[in-house]
């Protein structure tokens, strides 16, 4: 199965070794301070280089299970929940650390502090470890915030698209329609058929542009448009092409946004039906579950090799995939259809089911 977000997992990766990173860099630069620290008061005689090396090794060793606990394990809980864990991980993370390396200090006969001064083995493990977890969190928002930016971006670049689309297609549109009604009024009555496809035609077009003005259309009228759509492509295509669209009929005027499936549809016909000489089934179903409404775009083609090497197929499916993660946070799916061709599916969420 391909997640067309694979980038999102990079970023992700990324960000986690960017996290790591930050606590190698605490530690490294505590542990130098602190030999340096050392070298200075005893009058650049004593080089305690072996002593910092395991100290501050052990601390970034053992802080890497606190950071698995905290921010992978427990990567979903809020932030609230995530400081009231650290009360539990870091006291933890200082008591492993103290019989840790005084069991290896003992090892290599190296020296520790004991009496009064095994508080600063308890105080300054746990400063480090409040700076390091800090400085993460502060960088996790920091990395949140700029890709919530990012999004927003992308979304209002998206609006200002969708409206320059709409201003371009309102102008004058009657236009075309008036042609193709005069095409359509000119055939002779033996040419029927043409006279449906050319009224097909129309009807897309009022679709499209009804879509272009509208954030939402009753899931009846956007598969309605999809039969009509696949209509025009079978004209074409002749017997190669097959297809089926069903949806729940009780959900007929359940809102979804417009030109939701159409490009996935399209991306089928382009990637499955024009370069097979057989026969394509493309099935496009609509089903419900709790909350939520499951699309499904299935061909018989031979496209799922295409597909998995280039972790998709088409410009159309990329920005439906984009447009559902701003709106829904929803991602799209590809998966091998058996015995061959390509699956897609994707899901998003219905706040009220309006029964047709």
């Amino acid at each position: 199965m391909i997640n067309l977000h694979k980038k999102d997992r990079i970023a992700f990766w990324d960000i986690t070794w960017k996290q790591l990173g930050i606590g190698v860099a605490c530690y490294f630069v505590a542990g130098l301070l602190y030999w340096l620290a050392l070298w200075l008061s005893s009058d650049m005689t004593y080089n305690s280089w072996d002593q910092t090396i395991i100290n501050f090794g052990l601390k970034g060793l053992l802080s890497l299970p606190a950071y698995w606990v905290v921010f992978v394990l427990c990567k979903q809980w809020p932030l609230s929940r995530q400081l009231w864990l650290h009360l539990l991980v870091m006291p933890a993370f200082i008591i492993s650390w103290f019989f840790l390396f005084r069991w290896v200090a003992d090892q290599f006969n190296i020296g520790y502090l004991e009496g009064p001064g095994l508080w600063w083995d308890i105080y300054i493990p746990m400063l480090l470890y409040m700076i390091q977890f800090s400085t993460i969190h502060a960088f996790k928002y920091y990395a949140k915030s700029m890709r919530q930016q990012v999004l927003t971006s992308e979304l209002k670049a998206t609006a200002l698209r969708s409206e320059m689309s709409a201003l371009k297609a309102q102008i004058n549109p009657h236009f075309l329609f008036n042609t193709l009604n005069s095409i359509s009024a000119s055939l002779p009555l033996a040419q029927e058929k043409t006279r449906e496809l050319i009224a097909h035609l129309a009807d897309t077009f009022r679709y499209a542009l009804k879509a272009s003005e509208t954030e939402s259309v009753a899931l009846k009228d956007e598969a309605e448009f999809i039969i009509k759509y696949l209509t025009i492509e079978q004209q074409r295509f002749g017997n190669r092409l097959q297809f089926a669209v069903d949806w729940p009929k009780h959900l007929g005027a359940v809102n979804i946004p417009p030109m939701l499936l159409q490009p996935l549809v399209e991306n089928a016909v382009l990637h499955a039906v024009a370069p097979s000489v057989q026969p394509v089934h493309i099935a496009v179903t609509v089903d419900e579950d709790e909350d939520k409404l499951h699309f499904t775009i299935a061909d018989t083609g031979a496209g799922w090799q295409q597909a998995s090497q280039h972790n998709g197929m088409g410009i159309g499916l990329r920005n439906t995939a984009r447009r559902l993660e701003q709106q829904f946070a929803e991602i799209v799916q590809i998966s091998a259809n058996h015995p061959h061709g390509v699956i897609i599916r994707f899901s998003i969420p219905v706040k009220e089911k309006i029964h047709a």
